[in-house]
């Protein structure tokens, strides 16, 4: 059996319910407001037949109707109504802080990537310079041929000031 309420509710009371009963897959309602049962599969005839007759069943689903189905659906929409309330007022217009705040951000990392970036060129360029002025040189180590192929990193490394030593006293 499969039993099925439903109720319907304005201005704080019911105002209908009906009940779907199914057994075997036959169905019956009963709409408790006018105490009426109708058939919807002619194999529910029997359940009309039997429960249509049964004043005590049919008064005690009128009262789960009006008593526990108006409680249930209060309950409900006291609980939907909650979901339903916006967390801000609909009117209010849309933080653009942060928009702003993430558009400062973006600009200085693109500001530092293209800094570095130019920086590493003129340092390139400083070295590239540098290893022409020595390979013109006689008296240098580097030759152009050193530059030629691209080993800055040997000239940089010689270029570099000596780590400092640790003394203890």
């Amino acid at each position: 059996m499969q039993v099925k309420l439903s109720c319907q509710r304005e201005a704080e009371r019911c105002t209908g319910a009906s009940w779907e009963f199914s057994i075997e897959e036959q169905t019956a309602l009963f709409d408790t407001m006018t105490m009426n049962w109708t058939v919807v599969d002619p194999g529910a005839r029997g359940i009309k037949e039997e429960w249509e007759n049964n004043k005590e069943l049919a008064e005690y689903f009128r009262k789960i109707s009006a008593g526990d189905c108006n409680h249930w659906l209060r309950e409900f929409l006291e609980h939907w109504e909650k979901v339903l309330e916006p967390a801000e007022s609909p009117l209010k217009a849309p933080d653009t802080h942060q928009s702003s705040s993430m558009w400062i951000i973006i600009s200085i990392i693109a500001s530092v990537l293209i800094g570095s970036v130019l920086i590493g060129l003129v340092l390139i360029g400083v070295i590239i310079m540098k290893c022409r002025r020595r390979s013109d040189d006689p008296s240098s180590e580097v030759s152009s041929l050193d530059c030629e192929k691209g080993r800055l990193s040997e000239l940089l490394s010689k270029m570099k000031p000596p780590k400092c030593q640790r003394k203890t006293f």
